[in-house]
């Protein structure tokens, strides 16, 4: 019997046959395109860290993944125990840009042992966390038999061969009787035959080598372990010191970092050192080992400690400002621009407001306003039996942390996605709390108190925005991007740190500021209200979940602007719209019991003008009235020609 063809639009597979059926032509229907869905619990945290790539957006989906990547916590840095809280309230994925002074920090500048003054390593990241780096390089030996090609067709007599597994061009040797520090190389290899291959040596060996010496050659290795603390950290074995090899040393450090790997880039790039980056001009280096090396069993040690002071990491911690806090979040642009469905939604700087600090420090030494960060990066104080305390800040260093709250917000407010999650500043009066809020009244802005305590035996305490995001991110996950974080309880925390002056909770609902309080549950965020005058934008989950609809919508109908801009258009794109919105509503996030008193869509030519329509575009209205407020909030989806692929939303 003949083998069917398959037709035009219908598909023929074996596997028809395999499940009995007889054989034949059979019509497969295509399943229903699976939709892309928005999610937007994705935080963005920028702030302090022990160490890791500066400036750059490094996706995170676990406390311990931002260890491995930026360092331990340290007292007087916010942003790791932010990030820990974020994931211990629910969060399932974030992004963490580093920050420091990028024109004052420095990488500390290392040696590879035995190498010689030019193996000149660098700290892969800026700080001073590299001077607690050590080095031991040590040359690993393993036979490599060669033989003279005495007799052995194709090979004229005098060839050196190799065995063909081990013949690899760059691999560096030393034969038995050599000085002891005096290394060959395999140049280059030739066509292997009967499992040897032919190899060109350099410098090349005399014809009148024993044969005996060639059989012991041993193929020389560097293994490099690296340290932190005394800790090993990041091991390379089998390492080349030929820049033919393709494990050349420098060349296997130098490859991405895992870091830098998740940032935007060159995703594909192989995995590099996370602890150092050689300098450049020893890429193509051949790397000589001294005899000191050669004769050293277990190798030889480099310590960061003894660097000199032209060579040691520098945080810049003195320079560092709340400026470069601010003007890191365009980084985040380069986030969005490659993730559509899971662009940065709620973003928040732990670091922004000063650290707080311990009684006796407050009345030793009180930190100037310029230098606010300074003080607290990488100089902890000893740990203290008493409290921790919030001191005021001075009125510059006020109204300079006000200033860059305010720059946060507009941020999020010209980017339209997102959320700015700020933390209010302690020991702040009645009235300047009242004013404070109102300087930052936003829909896209909330601000939360009080700061909070983690719970480990020293009390150290963390400002309350992260965790609100993982709340914020739990309530997503569980529930629906609609769903109030509030009436939550917090996971990670000890207690609540004191701040006298704070308002009582009515005060603070009145104002807008989200407390979280101790309740018979545990500690639990009370209020999920936004900055924003308007009543209409009261809630933190209606602002998301227009913000979900109008983003989910626009690739819903990504398919739009490829049509004919007509009422056959406008039909389909209603009826796409209404799909999400009546599931929207099946899951409680509208009012009302029936689709008519819980949204409307138009798209006709009431919605477009004769202007519109002429340069091809389609304007679709959209009302919803959220379960909270019940109200009414409209946006249009602007359709473009199909010279400009684009849904644009606009309120």
């Amino acid at each position: 019997m003949a083998t069917p063809l398959p037709l035009t639009g219908n598909a023929y597979t074996g596997a028809r046959w395999r499940a009995g059926l007889p054989p034949g032509v059979y019509e497969v229907q295509a399943g229903a395109e699976q939709r892309k869905q928005v999610r937007l619990d994705m935080a963005a945290f920028v702030g302090l860290a022990e160490r890791g790539p500066v400036g750059i957006p490094v996706p995170l989906q676990s406390w311990p993944a931002f260890q491995a990547a930026f360092g331990a916590p340290i007292e007087g840095l916010q942003g790791p125990l932010a990030v820990r809280l974020f994931f211990e309230n629910g969060g399932r994925q974030c992004l963490f840009i580093r920050v420091v002074d990028p024109d004052q920090a420095r990488a500390a500048r290392l040696l590879l042992p035995g190498l010689g003054p030019l193996a000149a390593v660098s700290a892969r990241s800026a700080g001073s966390w590299a001077n607690r780096l050590s080095l031991r390089l040590r040359v690993n030996r393993r036979i490599l038999p060669l033989r003279r090609a005495i007799g052995m067709p194709p090979w004229t007599d005098g060839t050196l061969l190799a065995p063909m597994d081990r013949a690899v061009a760059g691999t560096t040797i030393t034969l038995a009787g050599d000085p002891p520090d005096m290394v060959r190389h395999i140049v280059d290899v030739g066509r292997p035959t009967g499992g040897l291959t032919a190899i060109l040596i350099d410098p090349p060996v005399a014809p009148t080598v024993e044969e005996i010496r060639l059989s012991a050659t041993e193929a020389l290795t560097l293994q490099l372990d690296i340290a932190l603390n005394d800790s090993l950290v990041e091991s390379w074995s089998d390492a080349a010191l030929h820049p033919f090899h393709p494990d050349h040393l420098p060349y296997l450090l130098d490859r991405a970092a895992l870091v830098e790997k998740l940032a935007p880039g060159d995703v594909d790039a192989p995995y590099g050192s996370q602890f150092l980056r050689p300098d450049p001009s020893l890429i193509d280096h051949v790397l000589m080992p001294s005899l000191a090396l050669m004769l050293a069993p277990d190798g030889l040690f480099f310590d960061a400690r003894t660097l000199e002071d032209d060579d040691r990491g520098f945080d810049a911690a003195g320079t560092t400002t709340r400026d470069h806090f601010i003007d890191a979040l365009d980084a985040l642009t380069l986030w969005d621009e490659r993730s559509e469905t899971a662009p940065v939604a709620l973003v928040a700087l732990p670091d922004l407001v000063h650290p707080p600090q311990r009684e006796a420090d407050i009345a030793l030494a009180a930190p100037p306003a310029e230098t606010c960060f300074g003080p607290c990066l990488h100089q902890p104080a000893p740990l203290a039996a008493s409290p921790l305390l919030y001191p005021k800040l001075g009125a510059d260093s006020r109204a300079e942390l006000g200033a860059a709250q305010l720059r946060f917000v507009r941020h999020c407010e010209a980017h339209g996605r997102r959320m700015a999650l700020l933390d209010l500043p302690t020991g702040l009066s009645s009235g300047e709390i009242i004013a404070w809020r109102r300087a930052l009244a936003s829909p896209r802005a909330a601000l939360f108190t009080p700061w909070l305590r983690i719970d480990n035996a020293d009390g150290v305490a963390v400002p309350p925005a992260a965790a609100v995001a993982g709340l914020i991110a739990r309530a997503e996950r569980d529930v629906g991007v609609f769903a109030s974080p509030g009436a939550t309880t917090l996971h990670g925390i000890f207690a609540l740190a004191g701040d006298a002056g704070l308002p009582g909770p009515g005060f603070l609902h009145e104002e807008r500021i989200d407390q979280i309080r101790a309740t018979e549950k545990g500690l639990q965020l009370m209020g999920s209200r936004t900055t924003a005058f308007d009543a209409e934008w009261t809630h933190i989950s209606v602002r998301r979940l227009l913000d979900w609809l109008a983003l989910q919508l626009a690739i819903d109908l990504a398919w739009a602007p490829f049509e004919p801009n007509d009422g056959a258009l406008w039909r389909a794109m209603i009826r796409t719209a209404e799909r999400r919105l009546l599931a929207l509503l099946d899951a409680g996030a509208l009012a009302g019991g029936r689709a008519s008193d819980s949204f409307f869509i138009r798209c006709d030519r009431s919605t477009m003008a004769q202007s519109d329509l002429d340069f091809g575009r389609a304007i679709m209205l959209v009302g919803v009235a959220p379960a909270v407020p019940s109200e009414f909030l409209l946006f249009n989806l602007v359709r473009h020609g199909a010279d400009d692929p684009r849904m644009e939303v606009t309120a």
